[in-house]
C-alpha cells in the first residue's frame, strides 16, 4: 500500500482556513486537495489522507502520525530550511511541493521563485504545478518539476444540469450573474462587471452581480471599492456575499443565469468547474484551458458582453459540452496522479 499525505496550512495567503472543524468546506484550496484525496482513495493500492498544519513544525507531527511514503504540501508556505530538516528526519519520505499558480500570479508573491529554486536542490523534494503549460514552461528554463493537475467531482452523466426555472425572472429582464472567488486584480472582476452592465444596457435588463466581498487579496480592496462605485446610483445591484460552505455555495451558484470567470490568469479555476457541475453556463477567458465554450477576451468588455448573450441563448449546449470537457479533463487528471504516485511509491519501497 502506498500512503500519501496531503498537507495544508491552516492560515496562509491562500485563504484563512479557520479552525480544523470549519476548514472542510471553506476554501477553494482545501476543496481542491479534498477532491484529490477522495479520488486517490478509490484506487487500489493507494491510501491518502488530508491534514492541516499550524506551521512548518507541525509537519513532523503529521508525518510521524500517518507514516506516508509521499508527502504533498499544497502551495508555497514551507521554508526550504524546514524541508531540509524534515528530509533528514524522514529520509524515506518523498516530498512534493504543489504550486497552484501560473507565472503572472507568482510574480506577485515576492519569494515564490526563489523558494521553488531552493526546493528542487533538496534531496527527496520535488516541485509540481497544477497547470500543464506552467509546468512545461518552468521545466524549459531548467527547473525540474512534475505536472499534478486538479481533480474534480466524478461526472458520470448529465444529471447535474440544474432544473431551476429561470424563465419567470428572465421575462422580467432580471439576470443573476455570478463572479465568485477571491477579489484580486488578476481575477479581472471590474472588467467583467462593466461587461455585464453593457449587456444589461443593450437588452434593457437589470443585473444582480454577485461577488465574494469577504476575500480581498493582493490589492483586491481597490477592486471592491471600484465595483461599489460602479453600481452606485444605478438600477443594478452589486450583491456582496461572504465565503460560504461548499454546499451553500453550490446552492447559490445554481441560481445564477451566468457564471463569469474571465480572469487574466488561472491555473484551474474550481468556480468554473462548480458552475459546470450545477448546470450554469460560464463566460471565461482562454486561461481556463480545459473548457471549450464561453471563451472571451479578458481585455475586451464588448467581447464578454456578446458571450453573455450567446451563453444565455445556447444555455443547454454550453452546459452539456462543458460537462463533457470536465469529464474528459477528470479522466486525464486521475491518470496523471495514479501514474505519478505509483512511480514514486514503488521507487521509494525498493
Amino acid at each position: 500500500m502506498i500512503k500519501i499525505l496531503i498537507l495544508l496550512k491552516e492560515s496562509s495567503n491562500y485563504g484563512d482556513y479557520g479552525s480544523i472543524t470549519k476548514i472542510k468546506t471553506k476554501t477553494g484550496l482545501y476543496n481542491s486537495a479534498r477532491l484529490v484525496v477522495n479520488s486517490l482513495n478509490n484506487v487500489d493500492g493507494l491510501e491518502s489522507e488530508l491534514m492541516t498544519c499550524i506551521d512548518g513544525n507541525d509537519i513532523d507531527n503529521k508525518i510521524t502520525k500517518f507514516k506516508p511514503n509521499i508527502c504533498i504540501i499544497e502551495a508555497i508556505w514551507v521554508s526550504p530550511s524546514k524541508l531540509i530538516e524534515l528530509n533528514k528526519r524522514h529520509p524515506t519520505v518523498k516530498f512534493i511541493i504543489r504550486v497552484h499558480s501560473k507565472i503572472p500570479f507568482l510574480a506577485m508573491e515576492g519569494a515564490a521563485i526563489g523558494m521553488i529554486k531552493d526546493y528542487v536542490k533538496i534531496p527527496n523534494v520535488e516541485v509540481s504545478f497544477n497547470n500543464h503549460a506552467t509546468a512545461k514552461d518552468v521545466k524549459k528554463i531548467g527547473i525540474p518539476n512534475a505536472y499534478l493537475p486538479n481533480i474534480y467531482e466524478e461526472v458520470f452523466d448529465f444529471c447535474s444540469v440544474n432544473k431551476i426555472d429561470k424563465s419567470e425572472r428572465n421575462r422580467s429582464g432580471i439576470y443573476n450573474i455570478g463572479c465568485f472567488g477571491a477579489i484580486r486584480p488578476l481575477k479581472n472582476q471590474l472588467n467583467q462587471a462593466v461587461a455585464a452592465l453593457m449587456f444589461a444596457e443593450e437588452h434593457n435588463a437589470t443585473i444582480n452581480f454577485y461577488v465574494n466581498s469577504a476575500r480581498t487579496e493582493q490589492g483586491g480592496e481597490s477592486v471592491l471599492k471600484n465595483l461599489r462605485s460602479l453600481f452606485k446610483d444605478t438600477k443594478h445591484t452589486l450583491v456582496e456575499i461572504g465565503w460560504l460552505d461548499r454546499n451553500d455555495f453550490l446552492e447559490l451558484l445554481s441560481t445564477m443565469d451566468i457564471s463569469m470567470q474571465v480572469s487574466l490568469t488561472e491555473s484551474f479555476n474550481i468556480v468554473s468547474a462548480d458552475s459546470v457541475f450545477v448546470g450554469v453556463p460560464v463566460v471565461i477567458s482562454n486561461e481556463i484551458d480545459w473548457l471549450k465554450k464561453g471563451i472571451s477576451d479578458p481585455n475586451d468588455c464588448e467581447s464578454m458582453a456578446k458571450e453573455i448573450k450567446t451563453a444565455l441563448n445556447y444555455r443547454n449546449l454550453f452546459v452539456i459540452q462543458n460537462l463533457i470537457s470536465l469529464k474528459r479533463y477528470n479522466v486525464k487528471s486521475k491518470n496523471e496522479w495514479i501514474e505519478k504516485m505509483f512511480k514514486l511509491g514503488i521507487n521509494e519501497s525498493e
